[in-house]
């Protein structure tokens, strides 16, 4: 089960592998020099909303750059991709140049995912350099490219470049680092070590503290020597933060290296019923002089609370919900892309919180809401 609240996650540069790795980009014709029949080699994926060509004046390096011409506001069909292979355990550092020319479009960046930012669509005329740390999780080809958003100013077209995409691996570390690890289950939960480690030292469970109020009763070594299951009691609670410490593994080798402690924090969530709902949608309308008020409504139809702490959005929008929010019974809670611009348009709704980023489109999207166990609790 791939989450996006993964227990062990937040600590993104703590990832590594203990596989021989190569300073070298995975990327295939990153620098957009190796062209076939007009299109652009290993690019495998081109939407219909956009025309990829070459350039060959304005580029970052080498001789040439993709000119991207977007010709659409309907995002999901903007996709510039490519397939990798990745491998468990490994970081990867992420970084594509781009050039905006009008403004009116900015640039996305996917990997296995969106990210949760984006280029600056008013540094037009220059180049700009956008990088991501990718945590590779499971061994397998994973898609990395670009999707374009318009923003205010869009007319219908824009050509922006893309050069240089790169995706390099990391040195692994000496020591032993948590990978990767979610709970299963309210009592399970699992971890992923960089490198095999000893039993002795992953088995005990005085090394695995979650508080509050929680007792690491087993654990248990799987025989890859990298993967713990463990179970804690009396299991976790929706709408309470907790927080997870693990110290004291040892890798195998004859160093017997010690891992760097780790700890994060963390909302559960195990909501799955059918009584939250988003009742209206509203986008930006840069005609009517309303810039970044985008939001959502949701609207609780049952008779008990719904907190949303620990829940995430997949789709749409970007927001992991680490705070307690609390859509009442028979009641209304708004998320929005700008709190500021919103309680100025809206002065009379009280209940409202600001989502991490991205808005919503003009050509349409999927929302989608997952609890911490990956379950959809809202989609639309």
């Amino acid at each position: 089960m791939k989450t996006k609240l993964l227990l062990f996650m937040a600590s993104i540069f703590l990832i590594a592998g203990f596989n021989t790795i190569q300073a070298q980009s995975i990327i295939v014709n990153g620098d957009f020099e190796s062209w076939t029949a007009g299109a652009p080699d290993s690019w495998t994926t081109i939407d219909p909303g956009i025309t990829v060509t070459e350039e060959n004046t304005i580029f970052h390096g080498g001789a040439a750059s993709a000119s991207v011409n977007v010709t659409t506001g309907s995002q999901s069909s903007t996709d510039f991709r490519q397939d990798v292979d990745v491998v468990a355990g490994t970081t990867y550092d992420v970084s594509f140049w781009v050039y905006h020319t009008e403004g009116g479009m900015k640039t996305r960046l996917y990997v296995d995912g969106w990210s949760d930012n984006y280029t600056d669509p008013t540094l037009t005329n220059q180049w700009q350099e956008f990088t991501l740390t990718y945590d590779a999780t499971v061994t397998g080809s994973i898609a990395v490219g670009t999707r374009y958003y318009d923003v205010a100013g869009f007319d219908g077209e824009e050509i922006v470049y893309l050069d240089d995409f790169t995706m390099v691996a990391q040195a692994p570390p000496a020591n032993p680092e948590v990978t990767d690890g979610d709970f299963l289950t309210p009592t399970i939960f699992f971890a992923v070590f960089s490198k095999p480690v000893t039993q002795a030292s992953a088995e005990n469970v005085n090394n695995y503290v979650v508080t509050p109020g929680q007792t690491t009763t087993n654990v248990t070594l799987t025989a890859s020597m990298d993967t713990v299951i463990g179970t804690v009691s009396p299991g976790l609670a929706a709408g309470i933060e907790y927080t997870v410490n693990v110290t004291g593994v040892v890798d195998t080798s004859a160093d017997a290296n010690v891992m760097t402690p780790f700890t994060t924090s963390f909302y559960f969530n195990n909501y799955n019923g059918t009584d939250l709902m988003i009742t209206e949608l509203s986008y930006s309308q840069p005609d009517a002089g309303i810039q970044d008020i985008d939001y959502l409504e949701l609207y609780n139809a049952g008779a008990s609370d719904i907190n949303l702490a620990g829940m995430f959005f997949t789709q749409g929008v970007d927001f992991d919900i680490n705070e307690s929010i609390v859509v009442p019974a028979g009641g209304y809670y708004v998320l929005c892309k700008d709190l500021t611009n919103f309680n100025q348009a809206y002065p009379t709704v009280t209940g409202a919180s600001q989502w991490d980023s991205g808005g919503l489109s003009s050509g349409g999207e999927d929302i989608e809401i997952r609890n911490s166990l990956g379950d959809v609790v809202v989609f639309m």
